[in-house]
């Protein structure tokens, strides 16, 4: 399960649950959600993540590592 070539702009699927708080509302989002990569750092390896809700009226962003998400195919 390597997740090496993850890149900016790609599609990516939660491994484990990503909590975020927005507007003082905490959000969990469950494995196999997915989200884009907006921008990836290292080191240590580190992905800044957005989730979009379906409507489009709902954004936000989380920092997870690398053993956190995988790559859509």
């Amino acid at each position: 399960m390597s997740r090496v070539g993850i890149r900016e702009f790609d599609v990516v699927e939660i491994t484990k649950d990503v909590v975020v708080k927005s507007d003082g509302v905490v959000i969990t989002y469950a494995p196999g959600t997915r989200a884009a990569v907006l921008e990836v750092f290292q080191p240590p390896l580190r992905y800044l993540i957005e989730f979009v809700s379906s409507d489009g009226s709902d954004v936000n962003q989380a920092l997870v590592g690398p053993l956190d998400v995988k790559l859509v195919q």
